[in-house]
């Protein structure tokens, strides 16, 4: 899926977010599939912001960072933005520093969900969100982790990401007013839990009104097509 409004584009990369302004690249979470999904636009991308640890926001990011190398320059380090707290993502960027070393520098920014932070043109603000990750060893729970949901600014143009996160007065707020908000629900199947840690496809629907287009998308990466999520 692709958009643009007042020369931002946007574009859903199966678990993540590339937004550009500008000729200004910035991907917002790494999933697996970042690298196949954006080969054309590798040249662009000056930032990564991600939302949380999980595998599903971070597991492509050492595969990303590898194939960015033959695009940067050596003494200019790449920001790596993520929520304080949640230290997985400064480890999967410490392993490429030292497992593919005399690379480029990557520049860790650990920022307290809430803040708000200039990603060249692209102003990002940040909302603490509640996530959940399934643990299915030794027994089978959902455990509660630090997650954050987006919201990018760029001139009058506004875009909201709340991904892996239950709707709650702070992610509406990310999404309210938004041109384009991209709002993942459950669909994988996950132990039992009492806590709501992940949106159904009934509750995001809520949000149609509060933005100009909304993009609803499950946790499996794909763009949801109708049906009630698990």
């Amino acid at each position: 899926m692709r958009w643009s409004r007042g020369g931002v584009s946007v574009r859903w990369v199966r678990g993540g977010l590339y937004v550009e302004a500008h000729g200004h690249g910035v991907l917002l979470d790494c999933p697996p599939a970042a690298v196949d999904e954006l080969t054309d636009v590798l040249p662009r991308i000056r930032e990564v912001v991600l939302t949380g640890g999980r595998l599903r926001s971070a597991g492509g990011l050492t595969a990303l960072l590898v194939a960015l190398e033959r695009h940067r320059v050596v003494d200019v380090p790449l920001p790596l933005h993520f929520p304080l707290g949640d230290e997985r993502p400064s480890a999967l960027a410490e392993a490429f520093v030292r497992g593919w070393p005399d690379r480029y520098p990557v520049q860790f920014d650990a920022e307290l969900p809430g803040t708000t932070f200039d990603v060249g043109p692209l102003e990002i603000h940040t909302f603490a969100s509640r996530r959940g990750e399934p643990r299915w060893l030794p027994t089978p729970e959902v455990r509660s982790v630090m997650a954050q949901a987006v919201r990018v600014v760029v001139g009058d143009v506004v875009v909201a990401f709340v991904p892996g996160a239950p709707l709650t007065a702070a992610t509406r707020r990310a999404v309210q007013g938004a041109d384009l908000a991209v709002v993942e629900v459950g669909v994988e199947p996950w132990p039992h839990s009492d806590v709501p840690f992940r949106s159904t496809l009934s509750e995001a629907l809520t949000l149609t009104g509060s933005c100009g287009e909304l993009w609803i998308v499950g946790d499996d990466g794909h763009v949801l097509d109708g049906g009630e999520p698990n």
